[in-house]
Protein backbone atom coordinates (compact mmCIF):
# COMPACT_ATOMS: atom_id res chain seq x y z
CA UNK A 1 0.00 0.00 0.00
CA UNK A 2 2.89 2.30 1.14
CA UNK A 3 4.33 1.46 -2.59
CA UNK A 4 0.76 2.14 -4.44
CA UNK A 5 0.30 5.40 -2.99
CA UNK A 6 3.93 6.69 -3.18
CA UNK A 7 4.25 6.02 -6.28
CA UNK A 8 0.92 7.33 -7.70
CA UNK A 9 1.67 10.52 -5.84
CA UNK A 10 5.35 10.63 -7.38
CA UNK A 11 3.95 10.12 -10.79
CA UNK A 12 0.97 12.72 -10.59
CA UNK A 13 3.29 15.39 -9.13
CA UNK A 14 5.90 14.45 -12.34
CA UNK A 15 3.01 15.11 -14.31
CA UNK A 16 1.88 18.29 -13.51
CA UNK A 17 5.65 19.19 -13.70
CA UNK A 18 5.13 18.20 -17.32
CA UNK A 19 2.13 19.70 -18.17
CA UNK A 20 3.24 23.37 -17.14
CA UNK A 21 6.46 22.37 -19.53
CA UNK A 22 8.98 22.52 -16.21
CA UNK A 23 9.83 19.34 -17.20
CA UNK A 24 10.83 17.72 -20.64
CA UNK A 25 9.94 14.42 -21.85
CA UNK A 26 13.04 12.60 -21.47
CA UNK A 27 13.35 13.64 -18.03
CA UNK A 28 10.16 12.84 -17.23
CA UNK A 29 10.47 9.38 -18.91
CA UNK A 30 13.41 8.68 -16.67
CA UNK A 31 12.24 10.59 -13.38
CA UNK A 32 9.64 7.67 -14.46
CA UNK A 33 11.22 4.72 -14.62
CA UNK A 34 13.22 5.74 -11.32
CA UNK A 35 9.97 6.17 -9.11
CA UNK A 36 8.97 2.51 -10.70
CA UNK A 37 12.07 0.92 -9.36
CA UNK A 38 11.60 2.93 -5.86
CA UNK A 39 8.56 1.76 -5.28
CA UNK A 40 9.20 -1.96 -6.07
CA UNK A 41 12.26 -2.18 -4.00
CA UNK A 42 9.68 -0.68 -1.21
CA UNK A 43 7.29 -3.31 -2.15
CA UNK A 44 9.53 -6.04 -1.37
CA UNK A 45 10.14 -5.47 1.76
CA UNK A 46 7.16 -7.39 2.49
CA UNK A 47 9.10 -10.45 1.56
CA UNK A 48 11.01 -10.38 4.03
CA UNK A 49 9.79 -13.02 7.21
CA UNK A 50 8.11 -10.82 9.86
CA UNK A 51 10.23 -10.77 13.20
CA UNK A 52 6.33 -11.46 14.99
CA UNK A 53 6.30 -14.93 13.37
CA UNK A 54 9.90 -15.84 13.66
CA UNK A 55 8.64 -15.78 17.55
CA UNK A 56 5.52 -17.25 17.31
CA UNK A 57 4.68 -19.69 19.88
CA UNK A 58 5.46 -23.61 18.60
CA UNK A 59 4.02 -27.02 20.08
CA UNK A 60 6.04 -28.17 23.01
CA UNK A 61 7.50 -31.12 22.54
CA UNK A 62 6.05 -33.30 24.81
CA UNK A 63 2.26 -32.31 24.09
CA UNK A 64 3.34 -33.69 20.53
CA UNK A 65 4.52 -36.58 21.98
CA UNK A 66 1.28 -37.17 23.97
CA UNK A 67 -1.11 -36.79 21.09
CA UNK A 68 1.41 -39.03 18.99
CA UNK A 69 0.97 -41.78 21.35
CA UNK A 70 -2.69 -40.93 21.45
CA UNK A 71 -2.75 -41.93 17.94
CA UNK A 72 -0.93 -44.76 19.07
CA UNK A 73 -3.21 -46.39 21.67
CA UNK A 74 -6.04 -45.49 19.39
CA UNK A 75 -4.62 -47.85 16.32
CA UNK A 76 -6.36 -51.09 17.92
CA UNK A 77 -9.29 -49.48 17.11
CA UNK A 78 -8.44 -49.02 13.89
CA UNK A 79 -7.61 -52.73 13.37
CA UNK A 80 -10.75 -53.97 15.01
CA UNK A 81 -12.20 -52.21 12.82
CA UNK A 82 -10.22 -53.52 9.64
CA UNK A 83 -10.50 -57.18 11.21
CA UNK A 84 -14.50 -56.64 11.39
CA UNK A 85 -14.67 -55.68 7.65
CA UNK A 86 -12.52 -58.57 6.87
CA UNK A 87 -14.62 -60.83 8.62
CA UNK A 88 -17.94 -59.71 7.13
CA UNK A 89 -16.35 -61.17 3.56
CA UNK A 90 -16.37 -64.81 5.12
CA UNK A 91 -19.63 -66.11 3.76
CA UNK A 92 -19.60 -68.38 6.24
CA UNK A 93 -19.92 -66.10 9.14
CA UNK A 94 -23.44 -66.83 10.43
CA UNK A 95 -23.25 -64.46 13.46
CA UNK A 96 -21.93 -61.00 12.56
CA UNK A 97 -24.12 -59.31 15.20
CA UNK A 98 -22.34 -59.47 18.07
CA UNK A 99 -18.66 -58.46 16.45
CA UNK A 100 -20.85 -55.87 14.57
CA UNK A 101 -22.13 -54.88 18.19
CA UNK A 102 -18.85 -54.64 19.90
CA UNK A 103 -17.06 -52.54 17.00
CA UNK A 104 -19.67 -50.05 17.15
CA UNK A 105 -19.49 -50.26 21.03
CA UNK A 106 -15.80 -49.37 20.58
CA UNK A 107 -15.95 -46.46 18.06
CA UNK A 108 -18.46 -44.87 20.29
CA UNK A 109 -16.66 -45.57 23.61
CA UNK A 110 -13.00 -44.96 22.46
CA UNK A 111 -12.56 -43.00 19.19
CA UNK A 112 -15.29 -40.89 19.06
CA UNK A 113 -14.76 -39.18 22.61
CA UNK A 114 -10.90 -38.57 21.48
CA UNK A 115 -12.09 -36.69 18.18
CA UNK A 116 -14.52 -35.12 19.95
CA UNK A 117 -12.25 -33.39 22.09
CA UNK A 118 -9.18 -32.61 19.46
CA UNK A 119 -12.18 -30.64 17.79
CA UNK A 120 -13.17 -28.88 20.92
CA UNK A 121 -10.49 -28.14 22.66
CA UNK A 122 -6.94 -29.03 20.94
CA UNK A 123 -8.07 -27.30 17.38
CA UNK A 124 -8.84 -23.78 18.91
CA UNK A 125 -5.30 -24.38 20.10
CA UNK A 126 -3.77 -25.27 17.47
CA UNK A 127 -5.23 -22.53 15.11
CA UNK A 128 -3.16 -19.80 16.12
CA UNK A 129 0.10 -21.49 15.80
CA UNK A 130 -0.37 -22.71 12.31
CA UNK A 131 -1.57 -19.20 11.51
CA UNK A 132 -4.20 -17.73 8.80
CA UNK A 133 -7.43 -18.00 7.74
CA UNK A 134 -9.25 -21.17 8.96
CA UNK A 135 -5.84 -23.15 9.01
CA UNK A 136 -7.56 -26.48 10.53
CA UNK A 137 -10.59 -26.43 7.95
CA UNK A 138 -9.36 -29.45 6.35
CA UNK A 139 -9.13 -31.42 9.32
CA UNK A 140 -12.14 -30.43 11.05
CA UNK A 141 -14.21 -31.44 7.68
CA UNK A 142 -12.02 -35.14 8.61
CA UNK A 143 -13.70 -35.22 11.45
CA UNK A 144 -17.04 -34.91 10.41
CA UNK A 145 -17.03 -36.74 7.82
CA UNK A 146 -15.20 -39.57 10.53
CA UNK A 147 -18.72 -38.76 13.01
CA UNK A 148 -20.81 -39.23 9.60
CA UNK A 149 -19.58 -42.45 8.95
CA UNK A 150 -19.84 -43.55 11.85
CA UNK A 151 -23.66 -42.84 12.57
CA UNK A 152 -24.65 -44.48 9.27
CA UNK A 153 -22.85 -47.40 10.60
CA UNK A 154 -24.66 -47.47 13.97
CA UNK A 155 -27.84 -47.08 12.01
CA UNK A 156 -27.32 -50.10 9.84
CA UNK A 157 -26.36 -52.27 12.89
CA UNK A 158 -29.61 -50.37 14.35
CA UNK A 159 -31.71 -51.59 11.24
CA UNK A 160 -30.36 -55.03 11.23
CA UNK A 161 -32.25 -56.36 14.39
CA UNK A 162 -31.92 -59.67 15.29
CA UNK A 163 -31.85 -60.85 11.64
CA UNK A 164 -28.69 -61.90 10.43
CA UNK A 165 -27.72 -59.67 7.41
CA UNK A 166 -28.73 -60.69 3.95
CA UNK A 167 -25.46 -60.08 1.38
CA UNK A 168 -26.90 -56.70 0.37
CA UNK A 169 -26.89 -55.52 4.09
CA UNK A 170 -23.38 -57.32 3.98
CA UNK A 171 -22.15 -55.16 1.47
CA UNK A 172 -23.04 -51.98 2.66
CA UNK A 173 -21.18 -52.62 6.11
CA UNK A 174 -18.46 -54.01 5.19
CA UNK A 175 -18.45 -50.78 2.92
CA UNK A 176 -18.86 -48.42 5.64
CA UNK A 177 -16.27 -50.29 7.89
CA UNK A 178 -13.57 -50.33 5.12
CA UNK A 179 -14.42 -46.43 4.73
CA UNK A 180 -14.37 -45.44 8.10
CA UNK A 181 -10.75 -47.18 8.49
CA UNK A 182 -9.06 -45.76 5.45
CA UNK A 183 -10.55 -42.11 6.53
CA UNK A 184 -9.14 -42.64 10.33
CA UNK A 185 -5.96 -43.51 8.91
CA UNK A 186 -5.65 -41.07 6.38
CA UNK A 187 -6.50 -37.96 9.00
CA UNK A 188 -4.26 -39.48 12.27
CA UNK A 189 -1.27 -39.50 9.48
CA UNK A 190 -2.34 -35.92 8.55
CA UNK A 191 -2.04 -35.22 12.11
CA UNK A 192 0.72 -36.93 12.86
CA UNK A 193 2.49 -34.79 10.25
CA UNK A 194 1.05 -31.40 11.57
CA UNK A 195 2.17 -32.01 15.12
CA UNK A 196 6.31 -32.70 13.77
CA UNK A 197 5.62 -29.69 11.58
CA UNK A 198 4.43 -27.33 14.52
CA UNK A 199 7.66 -28.59 17.45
Amino acid sequence: MQSVVVGMGLSGVAMGFAAVGLLAPVAGAVLQEGIDVAVILNALRALRSDPEQRRAPRLPPELAQELRAQHERLHPVLERIERAAKALNDRETTDVLPELDAVAEVIAQRLLPHEREDEAQLYPKLAPIVGGFDPLGSMSRGHREIFCLARRLDQRIAALGQAPPDERQLQELRRLLFELDAVLRLHFAQEDELYFNLE
